[in-house]
């Protein structure tokens, strides 16, 4: 199970990946600054999902399993927190394209949101 987690974690971070290049690449056709505020939403979601991926996956096996647990509350705590501080400070940083940053953390984070959608089952 464990493997089957990590794996489908890594598939849902390429695909946030994916929507983040996706989106800045758009944003840059209306000008720079939108398109390095868009980035930034995009990285508030990428990153934090990213150190909980690492944290979450890093025990494994029966023996570890205090360990596991440890590991995913620390992972989204940190998860929670980091998203919180970019937000915060891109936010603050680029003012006028707030909505555009939100838009973009909320359209990058969509795929994790879905990810137990393709969880397979047996």
């Amino acid at each position: 199970m464990q493997i089957a987690g990590l794996n489908l974690a890594k598939k849902l971070l390429r695909a946030q990946v994916v929507v983040a290049v996706a989106m800045t690449l758009l944003a840059l056709v209306f000008g720079v600054q939108l398109a390095i505020a868009v980035g930034l939403g995009c990285l508030a979601a990428l990153i934090p999902y990213a150190l909980f991926v690492y944290l979450a996956f890093a025990f494994s096996g029966a023996r570890m399993a205090q360990a596991t647990v440890r590991a995913f509350y620390l992972g989204e705590a940190i998860k929670i927190i980091s998203s919180v501080v970019i937000l915060v400070v891109t936010l603050l940083l680029f003012r006028p394209y707030a909505e555009w940053v939100l838009v973009a953390f909320t359209v990058t984070m969509v795929p994790v949101w879905l990810g137990p959608l393709f969880l397979k089952t047996r």
